[in-house]
């Protein structure tokens, strides 16, 4: 797949042209499917340990999607690392971890991903810690 430039710089000053030329060149990920929110309890061991596979934000019953991202302007090798934080301000890491053949055992996941490749979706899922 050959890696794209976005564009879209029609109608703006020349110093805002500027910026957004080297914003859009710049490398960066988009979010294509944000993770479905749900909103999960677990009050007793015995309801078990994980919540499932994070799903994507449109999946329906017919149609399962995962979360996905998007590398722009950016076609080497590269590495991402997903991991959960707190929706605390700084943000800090988060009592449950992610699971999945790329995850380890800190609850991050590290994908490695080839040249070329630009659109990424992983089948993570949500493993509850609990805290004695």
């Amino acid at each position: 797949m050959a890696c794209r430039l976005d564009d879209g710089t029609q109608g703006i000053t020349e110093r805002d042209h500027t910026l957004l030329y080297q914003y859009q060149r710049a490398p960066r990920i988009e979010i294509i499917i944000q993770p479905k929110s749900k909103i999960l309890r677990w009050r007793y061991q015995s309801e078990g340990n994980t919540a499932g596979s994070l799903v994507g934000d449109n999946s329906t019953p017919d149609n399962i999607t995962y979360p996905t991202i998007e590398i722009k302007n950016y076609c080497g090798p590269a590495e991402l690392v997903i991991s959960l934080v707190s929706n605390d301000n700084p943000p800090c890491p988060h009592y449950c971890s992610l699971v999945g053949k790329d995850c380890q055992e800190d609850g991050t996941c590290v994908l490695r991903i080839p040249a070329g490749q630009q659109v990424i979706r992983s089948v993570l899922t949500l493993l509850h810690i609990y805290i004695s």
